[in-house]
């Protein structure tokens, strides 16, 4: 088994009301030091989130790796995007 880097990211429903089912997208994206990029799922379950809740997600991401001149490279993490919106129902 791989070398993993574990997060967890929080975010509170700042919309002044509850979200429902099916229409939360909270969008991670993860971008390494040789500029490729990881996602999540787009087709995960969507839960409703109440007015004022604080969700918070885990991630365990594989480190990206390369090979060059028969020795593997280890990109490192370097930035995590994470925006949220709502969905049209």
């Amino acid at each position: 088994m791989g070398e993993k880097i574990h997060l967890d990211i929080t975010a509170k429903n700042m919309t002044g009301k509850k979200i429902s089912e099916r229409i939360e997208d909270l969008n991670t994206t993860f971008i390494f030091s040789d500029d490729s990029t990881a996602g999540e799922n787009r087709n995960r379950k969507r839960p409703s989130i109440d007015k004022n809740e604080i969700v918070t997600r885990d991630y365990d991401i594989d480190y990206v790796r390369t090979i060059e001149n028969k020795k593997i490279i280890k990109h490192e993490l370097s930035y995590v995007l994470f925006k949220g919106r709502t969905l049209k129902p």
